[in-house]
This record gives structure tokens, sequence and C-alpha cells, in this order.
């Protein structure tokens, strides 16, 4: 009997809300003379129902559909459609469980993530589309605005975030994280593990911000494998960032984001630990008035002694803007070059 009232008095005061993403990319590599074009279409639902004073019910599904063709001496295309995000959240007060195909990303850095996890965040998309991970994540929020993360991520067979091998198909990844504020800023302590198909992975993360006259922080990962037989791989790995942020009083400002980050591995001994890479990376972004901007985007690789180079006039409207990049570099393979090229993306988001 008091199903039957709660049931249609919360379902009265529910607020159903939709929106899409609609994305068109055209690119030219010059390099390679090929052409690409890349359409995407995320449609999505999100359901909020009030469950007494203090006590809510969320639920989101959105999928993606996508078309993607490449042209130069061979053609290549495919259509295809799937989930993008489908999850279930319960708010309380000052915690909330959220289960199901979601988005997890955290950490300081902006540019070189060594706690780039779980997804794959371009820091030149404004969408910040990345695949999401199928997971149960419990967080908490104290009044003095610490904090703390459990999850549960389910392992695949394909690789995510920064890693390098994939993990084991259907197999529970436990991990948490717990941030606290402090005199100097905030600091975070992460802790995840996971079976792979070769062995396991416990991976220790670290990261602290500073906010002042200028914005600083440290971002470190740390990760240790046991491989389940004889392997070339590194037994240790370690990855960190240092960077600060400004903005300088020229014209109408210019946002500047600076980081270097260095990686270092052995495959026997962690007091033997050798540098493999050492980038820095420089942003500056520049507002031209209400509806423009240019960014910058630079990344050295100091060992390679090689460069990348991308530069982005975007134009927002409410719901429309578009992005015209250049990319230029001297050998350095990344998601944001395309050795050189030219490229045009068209995005309407409700």
């Amino acid at each position: 009997m008091l199903f039957a009232v709660l049931v249609p008095t919360a379902l009265s005061s529910a607020e159903l809300d939709t929106g899409y993403l609609f994305s068109v990319t055209g690119a030219r590599d010059f390099a390679q003379k090929a052409n690409r074009m890349d359409v995407h279409w995320i449609p999505e639902i999100q359901l909020s129902i009030p469950v007494g004073s203090s006590i809510s019910l969320q639920g989101e599904y959105s999928f993606l559909g996508r078309v993607y063709g490449y042209w130069n001496e061979e053609q290549e295309s495919d259509i295809s459609m799937d989930s993008y995000r489908y999850w279930l959240r319960i708010g309380l007060p000052q915690s909330d469980l959220r289960v199901g195909l979601q988005k997890i990303s955290f950490g300081s850095a902006k540019l070189l993530r060594p706690l780039q996890w779980f997804d794959r965040i371009d820091p030149l998309d404004k969408s910040e589309y990345t695949a999401g991970v199928k997971a149960g994540v419990y967080k908490h929020n104290w009044l003095n605005n610490a904090n703390l993360w459990v999850w549960g991520v389910l392992g695949e067979d394909s690789i995510k975030g920064n890693e390098f091998v994939a993990g084991k198909e259907g197999r529970i990844e436990p991990g948490a994280r717990l941030q606290i504020p402090n005199p100097l800023g905030e600091s975070a302590v992460s802790y995840h593990q996971r079976q792979m198909q070769q062995g396991n992975e416990y991976r220790l993360g670290f990261d602290h911000r500073y906010d002042g006259a200028i914005g600083a922080w440290l971002e470190a990962s740390a990760a240790k494998f046991e491989w389940s037989t004889a392997s070339t791989m590194p037994k240790y790995m370690l990855a960190s960032t240092v960077g600060m942020d400004w903005t300088a009083a020229i014209g109408n400002g210019i946002a500047i984001t600076l980081e270097h980050m260095q990686t270092h591995d052995h495959n026997e001994s962690i007091d033997k630990l050798h540098t493999m890479t050492a980038h820095t990376a420089l942003m500056l972004n520049y507002p031209l008035g209400l509806l423009d901007s240019i960014t910058f985007l630079g990344v050295h690789s100091h060992i390679a002694d090689t460069d990348n180079v991308a530069i982005v006039w975007r134009r927002a409207y409410d719901y429309l803007s578009w992005d015209l990049s250049l990319s230029l570099d001297r050998g350095y393979t990344s998601m944001q070059s395309h050795s050189p090229g030219l490229n045009l993306k068209i995005s309407y988001d409700l």
C-alpha cells in the first residue's frame, strides 16, 4: 500500500532532460596526402527523481553513433553505433553512489597527466570526449571540502587511460582516492590495482595543487608489475609532472599553462630506475572577444629532440561552435598531431 502511494508521488515530481552533441570533423594530412572525416552523434537522456527531502535518484543513457572515413591511395570507412554512457546514481546530502558506464577522471595536471588512469581526454577538446569505464563509484564529501572516492572497475581486454597492457575481462579492479585540503592547498592519494592477462599491476598516485598568485601542482603515479611469466617488460614505472598556470595581464589576458613530465622504469629493481621520456608542454589561450579565442599548444620531447605544435581558432555561440586547427611537428607522435595537418571541427551541443 505504501509502495503504491510513494511510487506515483515520486514519478510525478521526476524531471526528464534530453540533449545531444553532434560534431563533424574534417582533416587534411599533408604529409600522408590523406583526408579524414569523422562524424559523431551523441543523443542523451537524463532522469532525476527526488525521494524525500534528502535522497535523489538519477539516471543517464547516451549512445555514440559514428561515421568514419579515411582516404589516401586506399579508402577506409566505418559506421558504428554503441553505448556511450549509462549509469544510475543514488544521491545523499554528502555522498553518492554511481554504477554503470561512466567517466572517471581526476588529478591536478592538465596536459601531461600521470593520473590519466581511466580516460583519454584531449586537452584541446572542449567537449572532453572519451570512452567510459564500467564501474561502481562511491563518493563522500566532508564539510571541509575533503572527499573520498572508492571504486570497482570492471576489467576489459582492451587498453584504457595510459595503460600499455590490457586488463583481464570481467575481473573487478578495486581502487580509492582521498583528497584533503591543507594550508598549502589540496593533496590527494590514489590507489588502483588490477589483474592483467599476463599478471598483476598495483598503482599508487599522489597529486597536490596550490592556488595563490599563480597556480602550481605536482602529480605522480608509481606502478609495480608482477608478471606471470618471465618477461623483459618493466617491473617498476614512475611518472611525475610539475606544472603551473597564471594569467598574464596582456590585452584581454593570456592564460598560460606550463608542465614538465618525466617517466622512469626498470625491469628489475626500483632503485635502478632510469629516465625513459621527458616532455615539456606549454599552452597559451587568448580570448579575442566574446565569441573567439586562440589556443596554442606546444610539446617538446627532450630525449628524442622532437616537437609538436598545434594552433586552434575557436568560435563558440550558445550551442554552435567550430574549431579550426593547424598542427606541425618534427616527429613527435601525439593525439594532437597529424604531421602536419589542417583540421576543422563543427559541433552542435544542445
